[in-house]
């Protein structure tokens, strides 16, 4: 997980000295349940991205990292990184695709499983002044899945 701080730390840093393009820099927070094979974990990840844009909607490169924040009742506990590709479309309630990869360490009972696999997610979002409400569905691997509310600046 500390690996995927430095990263994700140095991703804005670089972004922030980029000048004028950090107007192009979105972030978010959002929370929700890891949906793993058993009790699910509550998780809570930060988001930070790069809008390419697009004319009928805006594409962008994100990178999020995500913890547990309220382990399962059987102690499972869930960390992930991700770096995506995600595209939303134009206007006020618009549709989220996104594809990429995601790390994630999977703790229970007392061992650790790590791994890397393709990631990908859809959602919905509605935008409400500068701020934008999402909820998204995010596939970590083919048993780990994340159903997130979420705010973006």
């Amino acid at each position: 997980m500390r690996k995927s701080l430095v990263l994700l730390s140095s991703l804005s840093l670089g972004l922030l000295a980029a000048g004028p393009a950090a107007a192009d820099m979105y972030f978010g927070a959002k929370t929700g349940p890891m949906m793993v094979d058993g009790p699910d974990p509550t998780n809570a990840s930060l988001m930070l991205g790069y809008e390419l844009g697009v004319v009928a909607g805006d594409l962008g490169i994100e990178g999020e990292i995500g913890t547990s924040i309220d382990e399962a009742s059987n102690g499972t506990e869930v960390d992930t990184a991700g770096a995506y590709l995600a595209f939303r479309t134009a206007g006020p309630i618009y549709l989220i695709a996104k594809g990429g990869a995601a790390w994630r360490d999977v703790k229970s009972n007392g061992s650790s499983n790590s791994e890397t696999n393709e990631s990908y997610g859809l959602g919905l979002g509605f935008s409400v002044g500068l701020l934008q409400l999402e909820a998204e569905f995010t596939r970590i691997e083919d048993d780990i899945d994340y159903l997130s509310l979420g705010i973006r600046f």
